[in-house]
């Protein structure tokens, strides 16, 4: 009996290790995750995403972050002046974390002329409780984007922070 046979498709998204799949079929399993996610990101807003609000913006993470359940996920949204989503990163770690490097934020703001960023993570074990080191992060990329003249907006599950 198959995988699917036994389980809905969404089990498959949510832990893909548990068909034994190789590196490269897990890489493709993501990429089609991703691509969902833009997808149901898109498909309301004419290839247009504005986060005009926190709910929005909630909603918007929400997409990429919720089948995620068998490693961190970092998602970093960079936004125009008028709160379009211009571009966004999506970088994934371990079971137990995730490593960030603020600078390629910071490069990414610059070169797309953002005016601000988003960002979120999520954590596999559910937990909306911030590890010293997500605080840490968070502090050294409200630093960083305050010192190139951008604004940072934080998303959790329960809430947001402008910083």
């Amino acid at each position: 009996m198959s995988f699917l046979e036994k389980h809905n498709i969404s089990m498959l998204f949510e832990h893909p290790n548990a068909i034994g799949v190789l590196p490269a079929q897990l890489n493709k399993i993501h990429q089609l995750k991703m691509l969902g996610s833009l997808y149901n990101n898109l498909k309301d807003h004419n290839l247009k995403y504005c986060i005009g609000s926190s709910n929005i913006a909630m909603e918007y993470f929400k997409n990429y972050l919720c089948d995620i359940k068998d490693k961190e996920l970092f998602v970093c949204a960079y936004l125009d002046a008028a709160n379009n989503v211009i571009s966004t990163d999506n970088i994934y770690g371990t079971v137990s974390e995730v490593f960030i490097y603020p600078r390629e934020f910071i490069r990414n703001a610059i070169m797309f002329d953002s005016r601000s960023i988003i960002i979120s993570h999520n954590h596999p074990s559910g937990s909306a409780r911030p590890s010293d080191d997500d605080i840490n992060l968070t502090k050294s990329i409200a630093k960083a984007t305050e010192t190139v003249g951008r604004s940072l907006l934080l998303i959790w599950r329960k809430g947001y922070l402008r910083i």
